[in-house]
């Protein structure tokens, strides 16, 4: 990842990431932790940002009609 960004940002990219969840439901670790966490790497990766869509961290479903 740290040579592809490295690389984008070169040529003058922004680079950033999505997160879908808070990762609430992982192991050893709380939603807090994981926004520690994703806050250090986006620093680390030499991120122009990273945002998190707060979706539930399980049991999504998918409407029929959008299937």
């Amino acid at each position: 990842m740290f040579r592809y960004n490295f690389k984008t940002y070169c040529l003058g990219y922004k680079v950033g990431i999505v997160d879908l969840t808070r990762g609430e439901l992982g192991t050893r670790g709380s939603a807090e932790i994981r926004k520690q966490e994703a806050a250090a790497a986006a620093e680390i990766l030499g991120l122009a940002i990273r945002e998190n869509l707060g979706l539930p961290d399980a049991f999504l479903k998918i409407p029929a009609n959008t299937r």
